[in-house]
């Protein structure tokens, strides 16, 4: 039921409640971000007599804040977040959260919005139909990637990373290349490099995904039960340069097994195959 926030005055009562309970937020786990989606209160433009909406709000800056009744501290980098009110039009709001207050909201059902108009004029919290979070988009993570190989025993995978944050140094966090080999997905592991490593080699050493901006693979690192598979992978290559590959990385987020899955299309020899 939509609840109607009334002034009494003298004569009249006025109409105050711009946006409607269907207003509702969205979570974004992948950049750490709350939405908030201000929907306009139904049919508000059918409200003619004393409707504040509509005559005296409009142009008026508006602060807005979260509130999450079973959190008492702090958890928006940014607290309040100013727009100017139109009449009538829907609005989307973001804020930005560290990713530990962000896990620490994942759970939360319930919320409010605080709409603070002109820091004085008028103030009114709102009700929130939902909640709802976004998973992570596995096959965004990347600007560019490319495959680079020389003769059938080394390649590196050279990419561009985005804002993804998988735990990298997590042991059951594990990067692997893939490929489709007459319809049958066969992959290996890559291995962390773990001495001489450049500043932005994958190794045991760097934690920060956005960092990582090469994978280098040899075939003396690659796992023994996994060789045969490194090796067919150069054969379908020698044959087929347009074989599908993917990286990919696995790990745990909340609990959950997550994947980020990125297609491989440009790949190019340092050293052509024999």
């Amino acid at each position: 039921m939509q609840l109607l926030s009334i002034i009494l005055t003298a004569d009249s009562q006025t109409f105050i409640e711009c946006f409607s309970s269907t207003s509702y937020i969205t979570g974004n786990t992948q950049l750490f971000q709350l939405t908030l989606h201000l929907q306009p209160f139904p049919d508000i433009a059918m409200i003619t007599s004393n409707n504040m909406c509509k005559t005296q709000l409009p142009g008026l800056l508006v602060e807005a804040t979260l509130k999450f009744p079973r959190i008492s501290f702090p958890i928006l980098n940014d607290p309040v977040v100013s727009f100017t009110y139109v009449f009538n039009q829907p609005q989307q709001l973001i804020f930005q959260l560290s990713e530990s207050n962000y896990n620490s909201i994942m759970n939360e059902q319930h919320a409010m919005y605080e709409l603070v108009f002109d820091k004085r004029v008028l103030n009114y919290d709102g009700a929130i139909s939902s909640i709802s979070h976004t998973k992570l988009n596995g096959t965004n993570c990347y600007s560019s990637i490319q495959l680079q190989y020389t003769g059938t025993n080394r390649f590196d995978i050279l990419v561009e990373p985005l804002n993804c944050n998988p735990p990298m140094t997590h042991a059951q966090t594990s990067v692997y290349l893939a490929y489709i080999d007459s319809g049958v997905l066969k992959q290996f592991q890559l291995p962390k490099c773990l001495s001489g490593c450049l500043p932005d080699e994958y190794s045991s050493s760097l934690s920060d995904f956005k960092l990582i901006k090469k994978y280098t693979v040899d075939r003396s690192e690659v796992l023994p039960a996994e060789t045969a598979i490194f090796n067919d992978y150069f054969a379908a290559l020698a044959s087929n340069r347009l074989v599908q590959t993917q990286l990919i990385i696995y790990y745990l987020q909340n609990s959950i097994q997550t994947q980020i899955i990125q297609d491989i299309t440009w790949k190019v020899s340092a050293d052509p195959l024999s």
